[in-house]
């Protein structure tokens, strides 16, 4: 047995190091990956309170109308630097360039999802579509985004651990059609629009964003 045994112990000593190495790999990477999400969570929290200050989105109650003048009054707000709005957009910076890190570094999302991912950020100006979020909306896609962050932050852990975060990471983004979804495109596409759809797509942009700029080029209708 001596001699199996020397075999099994020499074999253990060039095994743990290896795994200890692996380890301490995964936890370095770990560590780089909630350093560079961590801050998310701030700028979700600051957006989550901006969201809710009066004045910042209207209601779905309160209609068109009221939401196209909140837009107007938002994006002169934004223009003059206005303390909230300066935040607001400081935050939402930040929190694209964490969403796209996180879609790529963590998710390995490919370009349409990455893309997909930037409309988890509430929209007060209407630039998306046409015509800002509601408050309703607003808060929901708030809510995914905490979602978002939060599988991101835990990662890809175990075997499988990439493919498992990346089903996650996808499956809070289909939400997002579900929860906030954007107002369907009727009729039937022009030349123009077509031309529109083929180029965002050649760009790997998701079909929320094509939908999103063919809305606001018809109005936000």
């Amino acid at each position: 047995g001596a001699p199996r045994f020397a075999t099994l112990a020499k074999m253990s000593e060039i095994e743990v190091p290896e795994r200890v190495a692996e380890a301490g790999a995964r936890a370095r990477e770990q560590v780089k990956v909630e350093t560079n999400l961590a801050p998310g969570v701030m700028m979700l929290d600051t957006l989550s309170k901006l969201t809710e200050k009066p004045g910042m989105f209207v209601s779905e109650k309160d209609g068109t109308w009221d939401r196209i003048l909140q837009m107007a009054s938002s994006r002169l707000e934004s223009a003059k630097g206005t303390d909230e709005y300066r935040l607001w957009n400081q935050m939402a910076d930040g929190m694209r360039a964490t969403l796209a890190r996180m879609a790529m570094e963590v998710g390995n999302l490919a370009a349409a999802e990455q893309d997909r991912a930037l409309h988890l950020i509430a929209d007060p100006y209407g630039g998306l579509h046409g015509l800002p979020d509601s408050v309703e909306v607003a808060r929901k896609k708030h809510q995914l985004l905490g979602e978002f962050l939060k599988a991101g932050l835990e990662g890809p852990q175990g075997p499988d651990g990439q493919s498992r975060v990346q089903a996650r990471l996808k499956g809070i983004l289909d939400k997002l059609d579900t929860e906030a979804p954007l107002p369907e495109l009727k009729g039937t596409m022009s030349p123009a629009e077509d031309k529109l759809i083929k180029e965002m797509m050649a760009q790997g942009k998701s079909r929320r964003s094509i939908q999103a700029a063919i809305l606001k080029q018809r109005g936000g209708q």
